[in-house]
């Protein structure tokens, strides 16, 4: 097992925030007017159409729709565990303050680009967005901690021979 220097520690450190920030940032973005409705429909639409050619419309809009949901589920996700493995950056006890920190982070950034996007042309603001962005990251965190759970139950497990 090789340990961590100071200024390996500080590198990689950096390197998470930086992910946080730029996710942040995109995530932003996307909650601007080019990812309104309209603007995801010039791609998103065509797409399906070529996908389902003989789809109804009405069913192509609810593909949409759910496609736009699953974005705030996988979107706000990747936030929560980008977070995370940035509070956990530097070596301390496993504590659910990582994880709540996280959370937190991604409640911030989800309800206030809900408020920015109640005055934005092209775009409306919904509580329930917010709740999609927790729910994703609490999803992210839960499957990630299974995963770890997992990881050192194999690691610390007895060889079978």
């Amino acid at each position: 097992m090789t340990t961590r220097g100071p200024l390996q520690t500080e590198r990689s450190t950096g390197r998470a925030w930086l992910l946080v920030f730029l996710w942040t940032a995109l995530l932003w973005w996307l909650g601007s007017e080019s990812g309104s409705l309209n603007a995801t429909s010039r791609f998103i639409g065509p797409f399906l159409r070529w996908l389902l050619p003989d789809a109804p419309q009405a069913t192509l809009n609810q593909i949409h729709f759910f496609l736009r949901k699953g974005a705030h589920v996988g979107g706000y996700g990747l936030l929560a565990l980008l977070t995370w493995r940035a509070l956990r950056a530097r070596p301390h006890p496993v504590t659910l303050r990582p994880a709540l920190l996280a959370l937190a982070w991604v409640l911030t950034v989800g309800a206030l680009d809900e408020i920015r996007q109640a005055s934005t042309p092209g775009r409306t603001s919904s509580a329930w967005d917010v709740a999609l962005d927790v729910c994703g990251g609490l999803l992210a965190l839960l499957l990630a901690s299974a995963y770890a759970r997992s990881t050192r139950a194999r690691r610390t497990a007895p060889e079978r021979g």
